[in-house]
């Protein structure tokens, strides 16, 4: 077996595993992060499910708590998540009124709302991040190693490749 080709189970029949990104067609490689990509974001959603929270809001809840004391606006929330600014003030707006979140709004611009988790916010947060980390790691132990360090690699280039273009 040459150094390229590692076995890896996939649909139950071991299979070789090209261990390059060179040697492998684009659709392949994308089929692979997919399927680990898809079984992680499972073991999430069931996960959230218990916490009758929707993966967006999880986001959300997410990014405010890492965000600066003062609050993040919508439209940066937005950002972060990768979502539209009429979904992110929906779900945002949703999170409020579930008391998870507090929102401010600015003095000179009475549309500009600033998001802040509450205490409650907070406390679902660090229990969803507990049993999600918890979730995670039992489903990467039935990835195969080869396969998920490939997953791994192919995310951190990926995320290099748009840092590169964001700059």
């Amino acid at each position: 077996m040459s150094r390229k080709e590692i076995p890896v189970i996939v649909g139950g029949r071991e299979q070789p595993y090209t261990d390059s990104l060179q040697a492998r067609s684009a659709h392949a490689i994308y089929v692979d992060v997919i399927k680990a990509d898809k079984l992680l974001r499972e073991a999430t959603v069931m996960t959230l499910k218990r916490y009758k929270l929707g993966l967006v809001q999880w986001l959300i809840l997410g990014t405010i708590g890492d965000g600066p004391d003062g609050g993040l606006s919508v439209t940066a929330v937005a950002n972060r998540v990768g979502v539209s600014l009429a979904q992110a003030s929906g779900l945002s707006s949703k999170l409020v009124s579930a008391k998870l979140v507090r929102q401010r709004t600015q003095r000179d611009d009475h549309r500009n709302r600033h998001l802040m988790l509450s205490a409650r916010g907070r406390l679902l947060l660090e229990n969803t991040e507990q049993s999600i980390r918890d979730a995670l790691l039992t489903t990467l132990k039935h990835i195969p190693k080869q396969q998920l360090a490939f997953y791994y690699r192919v995310n951190a280039l990926l995320a290099q490749q748009k840092s590169n273009v964001i700059k």
